[in-house]
């Protein structure tokens, strides 16, 4: 192009902004990356919980584009949703076996080791598992469907309805207390399992549960223990 004087002017480049595409990221399989998301988001959520966390803070912790994030889930509660899925689903493997003890106190000696045991595989499973239950409890009633809270709940029913039926509770027991009461005591297990660092302070916790269970916490008095097995 000529400029004054028939000079050649020089001619810049025209960029154009290309704007990153929807679309599955290239490299890896996509089962392989919406995992890696997902353990990503149990991470994150388990740390900042489902109001303070973002889809940029679970990308980063994935080492993914947020465009790579945005493909596979359309948000961070679907993250959560997916987290929650699978979290659910590791529990569910993990104290498949639980109601095939043969009593009440095994039954819980049972359900408290393979909570550990899932603590020890992955310790980014507990305080996500705290912060969704913390989350649930706080919230309404009609959001705690399908939550993990839930499904503690319901296999700890199961656990105080077959020891009615089996005699190892009173037959006009409160079950709805004593599942609340389990339930506090089994989530408060897994809450200093979440945040302890001492793996044997968490094994004393957890093996002093069993004698809490048979014999009481304080000495004397005639009531007897309506949790021993």
């Amino acid at each position: 192009m000529l400029g004054v004087g028939g000079s050649v002017a020089e001619s810049k480049p025209v960029v154009k902004e290309v704007k990153p595409k929807r679309g599955r990221p290239a490299g890896g399989s996509a089962g392989e990356t919406r995992a890696s998301i997902v353990s990503a988001g149990r991470i994150v959520l388990g740390a900042r919980g489902r109001r303070a966390a973002t889809v940029r803070m679970v990308a980063d912790q994935a080492g993914l584009s947020n465009t790579a994030v945005y493909y596979y889930f359309a948000g961070i509660d679907d993250i959560h949703d997916a987290v929650v899925a699978d979290v659910s689903s590791l529990m569910k493997r993990s104290v498949r076996d639980v109601l095939n003890q043969p009593t009440l106190r095994a039954q819980i000696r049972h359900y408290v080791l393979a909570m550990r045991r899932l603590d020890v595989e992955d310790r980014s499973l507990m305080p996500f598992m705290m912060r969704d239950y913390l989350d649930v409890a706080r919230g309404p009633k009609r959001k705690r469907k399908g939550s993990l809270l839930m499904a503690t709940n319901d296999l700890i029913g199961a656990m105080v309805s077959n020891a009615v039926e089996r005699g190892e509770l009173a037959p006009d027991v409160d079950q709805r207390a004593i599942v609340g009461l389990l339930s506090s005591i089994l989530w408060g297990v897994q809450l200093h399992a979440g945040f302890a660092d001492d793996a044997d302070a968490v094994a004393r916790v957890s093996n002093y549960l069993d004698v809490v269970l048979t014999h009481g916490v304080v000495r004397g008095g005639a009531a007897s223990n309506a949790l021993a097995g």
